[in-house]
Formats: C-alpha cells, sequence, structure tokens
C-alpha cells in the first residue's frame, strides 16, 4: 500500500494498493521455484487502473547467505489495450537472518512494451 505522503507535483497523488499471493516450492539439486500472482490498484491519468503482474523464478543458494535467482515476470493492465511487458530478471540474494533479506540485480526487456535494461535493490522481510 502506498498513501500520498509527497508534497503536489511528487508521488502518485492518491492511495495505491495490491495484493500478493505467493507460491514457493522445493527442488532437488538445492532449487527453489517460486511464483507469485500480483493484484494491483493503481493511480492512472483520469483515475485508477488495475493491473496483473505473474512471476515465475529459480534460486539458488550460492555460498553461505549469499544466493541467486533468475526469473521471468509479466505485467498487463486490465483496463486498457496496453501491450503487456514481458521481462527477464538475474540477481543476488543477501540472507541478514531468517526473516529478513536484500536482494539486487539487472532487468531485461523481452517484449517491445517492457524497457530494455533497468537495475534494482529491495529487501524483504517475513512477519
Amino acid at each position: 500500500m502506498r498513501l500520498p505522503t509527497a508534497s503536489a507535483g511528487l508521488g502518485a497523488g492518491g492511495v495505491e494498493a495490491g495484493l500478493i499471493f505467493p507460491f514457493t516450492v522445493e527442488l532437488p539439486g538445492e532449487l527453489e521455484l517460486s511464483s507469485m500472482i500480483e493484484l494491483d490498484r493503481s493511480r492512472r491519468e483520469g483515475g485508477y487502473g488495475t493491473d496483473v503482474l505473474v512471476t515465475g523464478s529459480l534460486a539458488r543458494d550460492l555460498w553461505g547467505d549469499l544466493g541467486g535467482f533468475v526469473e521471468l515476470v509479466s505485467s498487463v493492465s486490465l483496463d486498457g489495450p496496453e501491450e503487456a511487458e514481458l521481462g527477464a530478471n538475474a540477481g543476488l540474494i543477501l540472507q541478514l537472518g531468517d526473516d529478513l533479506a536484500v536482494d539486487g540485480g539487472a532487468r531485461v526487456g523481452l517484449s517491445e512494451a517492457a524497457p530494455d535494461l533497468g537495475w534494482f535493490i529491495g529487501g524483504s522481510a517475513r512477519y
């Protein structure tokens, strides 16, 4: 959920929210298969729109608390004629405990609508 806390002219200008349904299963060879369906309600010109994001990834511990992953990501708007975005991500995950991790990597667009190349850094906490 995002709340409109920025000054005028900055930020989304309204409340935005989403719902995520994750799934993970352990595979042979110390691999982990994860997928996720995410529904987002976000601000657009003239109101709100709904997007669906679907991911599938494979991850593996590399050494110590450091792991790596590859991921396919698809995003489509349910409200308009925009082309779906398809991309591939690859990166590293550093576990900072049982319930905290940071990650970073690169994103490559696989469709015309997706950005050609991007970098990302993020984190996750489980509670």
